[in-house]
């Protein structure tokens, strides 16, 4: 079974060698653990995540927080920034779904005119814009499994994961109708209206081919 340590000890800059001292072990069983053909002992387990600073769960192959975020904003980038016939299906949906959760928010305007890409380069290289605007797709039970479970999972049921939590939250936000203030005071209308303006406007400008014209 997969686990972390490989890409612990390369993250610390540390060696096989080195490993292998601070658990009394051969460097052979080192490469073992972290190829996955051996399994890690609990003795060796409590020495690693203090060592490392790190949980069990994370030691032993689960994704941190960090991880998934990140999965989140490659994703989109790569998906509204695809070349001719690297269309993905799944990258495309979180495309469109992050759009979307902006545009409720009041942060994009819902008559842009573009279906999908819509946020500023600064925005997507910024990982604290995903870190402030997406963790609440921790709270979708498969996305939290990733983070509190060390399975085998593909980056693509990961990204599925993903898109799952950000369908839920849209589906919450297409019928709050609840008005709030931002940080100028200002009204802001809800995010139900702030959605339905959105797709009111897509409907009036959608072409046969996908595209919007004005």
């Amino acid at each position: 079974m997969k686990n972390n340590l490989q890409k612990l000890r390369k993250q610390n800059k540390l060696s096989q060698n080195d490993l292998a001292k601070l658990l009394g072990v051969t460097r052979q069983a080192v490469s073992l653990y972290e190829q996955g053909k051996r399994q890690l002992k609990d003795k060796d387990i409590a020495v690693l995540t203090k060592y490392f600073d790190v949980s069990r769960n994370y030691l032993l192959g689960a994704y941190s927080k960090k991880e998934i975020l990140a999965i989140l904003q490659e994703a989109y980038k790569k998906a509204t920034h695809q070349e001719v016939g690297g269309y993905d299906l799944v990258k495309d949906d979180i495309g469109f779904n992050v759009d979307l959760i902006m545009i409720a928010k009041g942060e994009i305007e819902p008559n842009e005119p573009q279906l999908k890409g819509m946020l500023s380069p600064n925005e997507v290289d910024d990982f604290k814009f995903w870190n402030a605007n997406f963790s609440f797709v921790f709270n979708s039970v498969a996305v939290n499994w990733l983070v509190t479970r060390p399975v085998e999972t593909t980056k693509e049921e990961v990204l599925k994961a993903i898109n799952e939590s950000l369908q839920i939250e849209i589906s919450k936000l297409t019928t709050d109708t609840t008005e709030r203030q931002n940080e100028y005071g200002e009204w802001l209308e809800s995010p139900s209206q702030y959605l339905l303006r959105r797709q009111e406007f897509i409907n009036n400008h959608i072409q046969d081919d996908g595209t919007l014209s004005f």
